[in-house]
């Protein structure tokens, strides 16, 4: 059983190289960037399966053409790379916070907001809670929509959780490992933008929120956030590429050795 892993060429963040490296060194797997499989496809025919840890979709789908088993399929990784495929995907059947997605607009964008303020704003397509944002009045919400110039977004009502949520790895739509994550200086949790790392016991209504997510869209393994909220646990979002690195040093789990034997059995 032969396998590699990919990444994108042009992401030079040190955590991303970190969760490369786990996957790669860690199981002892070729590594190409996704520029270099697109130049060399008629030589990946050899291996069995890819671990991939990219977005490039149109490589990933030209991959499983010539019958390589991806970790995870295209199919998944398309959906969860998109805010609003992944809220479709999962409306009425995952509890989420409200959210609405504006239509589709070529030349003006759409400034209605259903929520009262404040309320997030999030790019469809995005990671690391870069490309969140958080508009506290109309004028804000004007400011921020304008400034995507036509990038895709959604818009949620604003659940305050004091900067925390909390992170529920999935290994063969099976938890595996779950940190909470707080932010004492910003809404957003994420650990790139300063949030702190523990590790957690989540409750079984989260267990059942990150298995259910997984299993609906056929996620080999992910990162599944979630929001603690007074109604009760609610996905926040779904991670196909999920970093492993805080996750691991908080646990103490080796998701990557995980993740081959899940492999194992599925091949």
């Amino acid at each position: 059983m032969r396998g590699f892993v990919v990444y994108n060429f042009s992401l030079n963040i040190p955590s991303y190289t970190e969760n490369v490296l786990a996957f790669s060194l860690g199981l002892g797997l070729d590594k190409f960037s996704n520029k270099e499989v697109l130049l060399n496809l008629d030589k990946m025919s050899g291996y069995d399966f890819c671990i991939f840890l990219d977005k490039d979709i149109s490589l990933a789908k030209m991959l499983e053409l010539k019958g390589i088993r991806l970790f995870n399929s295209s199919t998944a990784i398309e959906i969860c790379d998109s805010k609003a495929y992944t809220f479709v995907a999962l409306k009425d059947k995952i509890p989420m916070p409200h959210t609405y997605i504006p239509p589709l607009s070529f030349n003006s964008p759409d400034f209605y907001v259903p929520y009262s303020y404040p309320v997030v704003i999030k790019e469809c397509y995005g990671s690391l809670g870069s490309q969140v944002y958080l508009a506290k009045n109309e004028e804000m919400a004007q400011k921020i929509i304008s400034s995507l110039n036509g990038r895709p977004f959604i818009i949620q009502e604003y659940i305050e959780t004091s900067g925390t949520d909390y992170r529920l790895y999935t290994v063969g739509k099976k938890v595996v490992a779950s940190m909470k994550r707080e932010n004492k200086k910003d809404f957003r949790a994420n650990c790139e933008l300063g949030g702190v790392a523990t590790d957690f016991k989540p409750t079984s209504a989260m267990i059942e929120i990150a298995e259910n997510s997984s299993e609906i869209l056929d996620l080999d393994f992910g990162g599944i956030d979630i929001l603690d909220t007074p109604d009760g646990p609610k996905l926040l979002e779904v991670n196909s590429s999920a970093m492993v690195n805080h996750i691991q040093k908080v646990t103490g789990t080796n998701i990557p050795s995980l993740l081959l034997e899940h492999i194992k059995k599925s091949l």
